[in-house]
């Protein structure tokens, strides 16, 4: 678990940021979830400085793959959320003296659990200087608070991604001081009935790390300089390579579907019979049972996945590893009052940031790509736990804006699990039970070990874990 100190941390340097939080057609994929963010708490918003190192490619430990990749149609809209308080929603973006460009860059996976290390790289969208508004691209997020969106390049084939975006600080370059890197990627499956292998143009396509070089203008520009720093300011040499967009007709490795059949993910999105996640953790439904034995093993078993939770929480928070905690004291109270039939039915309610109301514009629309469509007013997050359908299984399912801000259980039909959901919806084995249906709290068997175990466990859970520490 996170301790206090560990998430208080994350605002002792206001002034950097962190990618936390994907939105794909306007709707949030949840925090930090299908995004790759350091394991390191304390040092989360600190940029890369070394562009020659592993770290430049997703960031600090970005090298290693998460637990779940989101799917996106083909042409959708990304957008990546950057915070200077990872774990608080609405912290700002990044202290206004750190001037510079941003970009965002895309590699084909050959698999999810790819590092993205090395050859591939090619860049979708980048922008430096703005001369006529005189304005640098970090100046014009802030504006936007932390929130930037391209559009998919519609002809990319079908299958797994990494969608990386990169913002640039330029405030404290000399000949000996190298900008700053805030850099991070979203794991993404790209569902569309183009398929085949990328073949990305050698002017296009650059190896991460090695696609900034020592003394490249872009890395020496020096935004106070008497010169730069004149009216009008000199143009700013882009980082890296220019922009590209691919089309089906001039790449002959790809082909599009002649039924349209579009090829879906079928493997590493989150789970049908996840209950609630935090970032890349799911918590999933405890054993049924019948007995005091059954219970108290249950308490144990959902307090054993809360632990994970905690130790998993990346430095966007665990405000869902919380929630989790309350499903967990409520199966402690239902035993410890002799209701040893279950689970009862319980609702659990994400805590995940809502989307703004209106999602920042694709920056690259206007560069050939069509805008893609939207889904609609974003709205919070709901987790429905429903128990009153034994026969049923675990399922997730896209529902409307009006459903999904409801907090009350929400029973929805089985259907093909999906990242764009809203509502997560589970079956229970029994109803739940009273204090006085069926056995009595007053009649309930000796204790068993079990149910002594759990009961400590829960309640040092809530110890070591207060409501500040988990945000």
């Amino acid at each position: 678990m996170r301790s206090l100190i560990s998430f208080a941390l994350l605002s002792g340097a206001q002034a950097h940021t962190l990618f936390t939080t994907l939105l794909i057609n306007d709707v949030s994929q949840g925090d930090g979830t299908c995004v790759r963010q350091s394991a390191d708490i304390s040092h989360s918003v600190s940029p890369v400085i070394d562009y020659r190192s592993s770290d430049i490619v997703c960031g600090v430990g970005g090298t290693k793959a998460v637990a779940y990749t989101c799917p996106a149609p083909a042409g959708a809209k990304l957008t990546f959320e950057y915070r200077m308080s990872p774990n608080t929603p609405g912290s700002g973006f990044i202290d206004s003296s750190h001037k510079g460009p941003c970009a965002v860059y895309a590699k084909q996976l050959s698999a999810d659990t790819d590092s993205g290390e090395g050859d591939g790289w090619f860049k979708i969208w980048s922008e430096g200087y703005d001369q006529d508004e005189d304005l640098w691209c970090t100046e014009k997020l802030i504006k936007d608070d932390g929130f930037f969106s391209i559009d998919i390049p519609s002809a990319l084939p079908a299958g797994n991604y990494l969608f990386r975006p990169e913002v640039v600080a330029m405030h404290n370059v000399t000949p000996e001081v190298e900008p700053q890197f805030y850099v991070g990627c979203a794991q993404v499956f790209v569902e569309s009935d183009i398929t085949g292998t990328l073949e990305v143009a050698d002017e296009y396509r650059v190896s991460i790390p090695g696609y900034i070089q020592p003394g490249d203008g872009g890395v020496t520009y020096n935004i106070y300089n008497d010169d730069e720093y004149a009216n009008p300011k000199l143009p700013y040499p882009e980082l890296g390579p220019k922009a590209w967009v691919p089309e089906v007709s001039t790449l002959t490795t790809l082909s599009v579907s002649s039924s349209n059949e579009v090829t879906t993910q079928s493997e590493g999105s989150v789970p049908a019979t996840c209950l609630l996640k935090n970032a890349n953790w799911c918590g999933v439904e405890v054993a049924a049972y019948t007995d005091q034995e059954g219970c108290w093993n249950a308490v144990t078993d959902c307090w054993a996945q809360n632990e994970v939770c905690w130790n998993e929480a990346p430095p966007s928070g665990g405000s869902n590893c919380e929630v989790w905690e309350t499903k967990c004291q409520d199966l402690d109270d239902q035993c410890s009052a002799g209701n040893f039939q279950g689970p009862p039915k319980f609702t659990l309610v994400s805590a995940d940031a809502k989307a703004p109301a209106v999602v920042a514009a694709a920056m690259n629309a206007a560069h050939g790509e069509a805008p893609a469509a939207t889904t609609g007013e974003a709205s919070a997050a709901v987790t429905s736990y429903v128990a009153d359908k034994p026969e049923t299984t675990s399922s997730t399912a896209a529902v409307t804006t009006s459903q999904a801000a409801k907090s009350e259980p929400t029973t929805i039909n089985a259907g093909p699990s999906t990242t764009f959901v809203t509502v997560y919806a589970s079956s229970a084995s029994t109803p739940s039970h009273s204090a006085n249906a069926g056995e009595s709290s007053s009649s309930a068997k000796p204790v068993p070990t079990g149910e002594r175990g759990g009961r400590r466990h829960g309640k040092h859970r809530y110890q070591c874990g207060s409501s500040a520490a988990k945000k």
